[in-house]
């Protein structure tokens, strides 16, 4: 028994150190279970509609509708918490993972939660130079602001992006990324 269970342990840990999550689909017939790494996934085409996805926690998933010449398009989906009668209504065939155990802001380099990227605690986040944020992710129970100008000197000032509550937004615009400086988070 001591041997099972020990062999149970090893097992669960070899899993949690490698995979992120466990997406379930597939048909009644012949089911699929595909295993999500951190980065980007491509999923495969028998995996059909997601019916459950279990994740690590502190893991933000997205899934996406399309995935074609190295680019996703096409609606996506938000994925914070297990759910095992998962209901998407699309099937997917990508999916971004990325590791947020504080659940914080994360703003990324490029669109689509890719490149390089950075966590904001709340209040005032200035953005390094050379830096551009592309795409973001905001936690429930927080607001973000962005700016060109730093917020401490010009309060007033208008910004150039209307406040954004939590979600996602894997595209801010081109114009958007290299102009925001600062990242007020409430």
């Amino acid at each position: 028994m001591k041997k099972i269970l020990t062999s149970i342990l090893l097992f669960s840990w070899c899993f949690l150190a490698f995979a992120q999550g466990v997406l379930k689909g597939g048909t009644s017939d012949a089911p699929v279970e595909v295993k999500i790494e951190l980065g980007n996934n491509v999923l495969p085409d028998n995996l059909n509609f997601i019916q459950s996805v279990t994740i690590e926690p502190g893991t933000v998933l997205v899934l996406f509708e399309k995935y074609s010449n190295g680019k996703t398009s096409g609606r996506h989906r938000l994925i914070t918490a297990n759910d095992l009668k998962l209901d998407i209504g699309f099937k997917c065939k990508f999916a971004i993972a990325f590791s947020n155990p504080q659940n914080l802001v994360v703003g990324f380099e490029e669109i689509n939660f890719s490149g390089k990227s950075m966590t904001f605690n709340m209040g005032r986040n200035e953005i390094p130079e050379g830096m551009n944020i592309s795409s973001i992710y905001v936690p429930a129970s927080r607001n973000i602001k962005l700016y060109i100008i730093d917020p401490a000197l010009y309060p007033e000032q208008e910004v150039e992006h209307r406040p954004m509550g939590a979600g996602i937004r894997p595209y801010i615009g081109i114009d958007m990324a290299k102009k925001v400086k600062y990242i007020y988070v409430e």
